[in-house]
Order: structure tokens, then C-alpha cells, then sequence
């Protein structure tokens, strides 16, 4: 008799594309491997994309293929175009979109279509609990 396996919490294995400012690579690493260890599967450019790949051809890739994205917005993430790029991209796909605000400038100068979604504030959080607010938020938008 096979028995059935035991399903997971709702973000169980759910595919994010992270989308953050080179200069933010810190916190996304951190950040990525902190939502890793919460059974989230994530891309993000700086672990993805390696020498010689097109990042344009592996960033369509990925957001063909992930449930949701994240975006880290701070106050050079909101004038980067590879950001606004991925934020316009992931909004065009209909994709649902987590913004986390690493600063309150970030807030106030976020593109108006980012507005549109609830956001995780995490101005003064460490990547550990940033991840545990955006894994929150996770399953609430996909239920």
C-alpha cells in the first residue's frame, strides 16, 4: 500500500524571480537563500545568469516560468533600468508581484503600477525576517 505523500505549506517548491539593483546583491543573496530554506525555489540574476549566456533570453525564461516575483526596491533599484525592465515585464505577464521597500524613498518613488500591490516594508529587517514577511505574503497571494 503506497501512502500519499504529505502536502507541503501552500509556498512549498513555488518558483519567484527575485528582481533587485546590482548594488543590492547583498540582501538578494541573502535574502535569496533565506526564502531557499523556506522551500521556495528562486531565480535571480546574480546566482542564474552565467558568462556568455543572453541575460536578456534567461530572464524572459525565467519569468515564463516562476508563480510570482519579487522585487527589491531601493533607492537605486527604483532608477535602474534592468530593474524597470523586470518590474514591466512581470506586470505585463500578469505575474503577481511582491515589492519589499528597503527604504522609504524607495516607497515614495516607486513606478505608479507597483503601487498597485501590497508591499513588505523592510527598511530595518534583516534578510532572515524580510524572508519570513515575504514567504507570508507568498502564500497569502497564492491562495
Amino acid at each position: 500500500m503506497r501512502r500519499k505523500a504529505k502536502a507541503g505549506p501552500r509556498n512549498d517548491r513555488a518558483r519567484v524571480f527575485l528582481s533587485h539593483s546590482v548594488r543590492d546583491a547583498r540582501y538578494a543573496t541573502a535574502l535569496t537563500k533565506a526564502l531557499s530554506r523556506r522551500g521556495l525555489k528562486v531565480w535571480s540574476f546574480g546566482t542564474s545568469v552565467r558568462a556568455g549566456d543572453s541575460w536578456l533570453r534567461q530572464v524572459d525564461n525565467a519569468l515564463r516560468s516562476v508563480d510570482l516575483c519579487v522585487v527589491l526596491l531601493s533607492d537605486e533599484s527604483v532608477n535602474s533600468r534592468s530593474v524597470n525592465f523586470e518590474m514591466g515585464a512581470m506586470i505585463g505577464r500578469g505575474k503577481k508581484v511582491v515589492p519589499v521597500y528597503l527604504s522609504p524613498g524607495a516607497r515614495r518613488r516607486a513606478p505608479a503600477p507597483i503601487e498597485a500591490f501590497q508591499g513588505v516594508l523592510a527598511e530595518h529587517l534583516t534578510p532572515v525576517v524580510a524572508a519570513e514577511k515575504v514567504a507570508r505574503a507568498i502564500e497569502r497571494a497564492a491562495a
